[in-house]
C-alpha cells in the first residue's frame, strides 16, 4: 500500500474520530446549537405564516424595535444589544444555580432562537432581500459572538446545576474545588463576550445602518 493511501486512511480515521468526539463528550454543544437553530427556524416560520391579533402585535413590537433603532445614538444601540444578548445569558446564570435548573437551562437557546428568528422572519416578510441585508450587515455578526456566549454559558450552567442537585441529594459529597468560584469566573469571561458582540453591534450600526433607511 502506497504511503499516499496509507496518510489518506490516517486523516479519514483522524476526522472520523473528531466527529465521534464532538457527538459523544460534546453532546450538550451539539443538543444546544441545534436547539438554537430550530428556535430560529420556528420564529420565522411563525412571523411568516401567522394571522391574528398577537402576529399583529409581534409586527407591531418588531416595527417599533426597529424603528427607534434607526435614531439611536451609540449608548442607545449598546445597552439594546446588551439587554437583547445579555437577558439569555443572565437566565442561563441564574438556572444553573438551581439543582432542578438543568431542563430550564437547555430550552434557553431555543427562545433566543425564537426570538431571533421573529426579527429576521419580520425583516424578511416586510422588506425582502434589504431585510436579509440588513440581517446580515447589522445583526448577524453581532448575535454569532453572543450565540458562542450563550452556548458556552449553557453548558456551563448544565454542569453547575447537577453539580448542585448532587451535593443537595448527597451530603457526603465534596469537591476538592469551590465550584461557585469557578462558575463565576467563567461566566465573567462570558460577560466579555457579550459585551463585545455589544461593541460589534455599534460598529456596524454606524457603518450600514444609514444605508439602508428602511424604516
Amino acid at each position: 500500500m502506497s504511503e499516499r493511501i496509507k496518510l489518506f486512511k490516517r486523516r479519514q480515521n483522524f476526522n472520523t474520530q473528531n466527529i465521534k468526539t464532538l457527538m459523544t463528550e460534546k453532546w450538550q454543544v451539539v443538543l444546544l446549537i441545534s436547539l438554537f437553530w430550530a428556535g430560529l427556524f420556528i420564529g420565522s416560520f411563525y412571523i411568516n405564516n401567522a394571522e391574528g391579533e398577537i402576529a399583529k402585535q409581534v409586527s407591531s413590537i418588531m416595527q417599533d424595535n426597529f424603528s427607534s433603532r434607526e435614531g439611536s445614538n451609540t449608548f442607545a444601540i449598546f445597552s439594546d444589544a446588551l439587554i437583547k444578548y445579555g437577558i439569555f445569558l443572565a437566565l442561563a446564570f441564574f438556572f444553573g444555580l438551581c439543582g432542578l435548573g438543568y431542563p430550564i437551562v437547555v430550552t434557553i437557546p431555543l427562545f433566543c432562537g425564537i426570538a431571533n428568528g421573529l426579527m429576521s422572519g419580520y425583516l424578511y416578510q416586510t422588506f425582502g432581500i434589504t431585510g436579509l441585508f440588513y440581517c446580515l450587515l447589522t445583526m448577524y455578526p453581532s448575535l454569532a459572538i453572543s450565540v458562542v456566549s450563550l452556548i458556552m454559558g449553557a453548558c456551563e450552567s448544565m454542569e453547575m446545576s447537577k453539580t448542585i442537585l448532587a451535593i443537595l441529594t448527597d451530603k457526603h459529597h465534596l469537591s476538592s474545588e469551590n465550584p461557585l468560584k469557578r462558575y463565576a469566573y467563567q461566566y465573567a469571561i462570558l460577560t466579555g463576550i457579550i459585551i463585545l458582540a455589544c461593541i460589534t453591534e455599534i460598529i456596524l450600526c454606524h457603518f450600514f445602518l444609514g444605508k439602508f433607511n428602511i424604516f
